[in-house]
């Protein structure tokens, strides 16, 4: 993290970079002209959760969007801070145990359980896709709530809406053509 990036000649908002006792000083001192650089205790990696709530408290940060790499977001997937994840699908299938993946090398990046996730949105353009996804608690319920609105709907005497109607219901079926 050099005080030459573009970052840090790109006119906006303030710029806050968060580091531990592991940052040397001289490199801390060069970027303290340029940007807000707040020490976390400790001597390791940076507390994630402790940095979001500086954003919040001392900056008035809603919304965070990080964009630091595979090592950022897996950090920030197993402190369950991410509340919404967007992806680009790309048509390319990567392979070997170096292959990038969302949290890092296929062969080092298990999260010790599976997180649910919601879609949300989905577009394609250009041959790519773009999908945004709720993450945790609403990725969580969702299967379970269209469990149950499946049951219900199968029900004779159910009235539970129903987004698609029945093929006797279809225009095509009910005038006979087809």
């Amino acid at each position: 993290l050099g005080p030459g990036l573009k970052l840090f000649r790109t006119p906006g908002a303030p710029i806050v970079v968060f580091t531990s006792a592991a940052m040397p000083a001289s490199v801390r001192r060069r970027l303290d002209r340029i940007a807000d650089v707040r020490l976390l205790r400790g001597n390791g990696a940076v507390g994630l959760r402790a940095a979001l709530a500086v954003l919040a408290a001392d900056y008035k940060v809603r919304v965070a969007v990080c964009e630091g790499g595979a090592s950022l977001f897996a950090g920030l997937v197993k402190a369950e801070l991410v509340s919404r994840i967007h992806i680009t699908w790309a048509p390319l299938i990567f392979g070997g145990a170096d292959a990038p993946t969302l949290l890092g090398p296929a062969a080092t990046s298990m999260l010790g359980r599976s997180i649910p996730l919601r879609l949300e949105e989905f577009v394609s353009a250009g041959g790519e896709g773009y999908a945004t996804y709720s993450v945790g608690a609403a990725g969580r319920d969702r299967p379970r709530r269209q469990a149950a609105r499946a049951r219900a709907a199968s029900r004779p005497e159910s009235h539970a809406p129903s987004i698609f109607p029945p093929p006797s219901a279809s225009p095509a079926r009910a005038s006979g053509a087809g």
